[in-house]
């Protein structure tokens, strides 16, 4: 696309430009806020308009679970953990039976090396929303990281088969 061809080519504010008219035509593409927010932080070391466009597109898309993990890892850029639990703590008192909340605590301490308190938040996530696939991905990925392989398998095995067509689900 053009934007990738601009910054490959050298010229980063014109691909970042290109990006902002993206996500301003298409309010509704997740992906492009993501890629946006991303090359913000790689490429200008703007993670507060990375934060800023990220809470635009969640305006739009407020249960994007892209959008969350994006905004948690630019959070988690700015503030540890810490500031990702600000945020999202937040969203708990006022939507005590959302799942993404949890979900997106649970990156925070998963990016803080803190697998146990990621499988609490995810936990309570998956019981809000079993049939999410990011939900038990994460899991997975958390129970790897404290060595039940086993668990983390049953886990993975959840989210392929719920969404047997992302290929991020197959292979870490």
């Amino acid at each position: 696309n053009l934007a990738s061809t601009l910054i490959m080519a050298g010229d980063i504010n014109g691909g970042i430009h290109e990006l902002h008219e993206l996500v301003r035509l298409d309010h509704t593409n997740p992906r492009g806020y993501c890629v946006l927010a991303h090359q913000l932080i790689d490429l200008k070391h703007d993670v507060e308009s990375a934060v800023e466009t990220l809470r635009a597109g969640l305006k739009h898309l407020p249960q994007d679970l892209n959008l969350h993990g994006t905004l948690v890892y630019a959070l988690y850029k700015t503030g540890g953990v810490d500031r990702v639990l600000e945020e999202y703590r937040h969203a708990l008192i006022i939507e005590p039976a959302a799942s993404f909340p949890y979900y997106a605590i649970a990156l925070g301490y998963r990016l803080d090396r803190n697998p146990e308190s990621a499988i609490s938040y995810i936990t309570r996530a998956i019981h809000l929303t079993s049939d999410s696939a990011p939900f038990h991905y994460e899991l997975g990925i958390c129970l790897m990281n404290i060595g039940d392989f086993e668990a983390a398998k049953t886990a993975l095995e959840q989210s392929v088969e719920l969404a047997p067509e992302t290929p991020d689900y197959w292979c870490y």
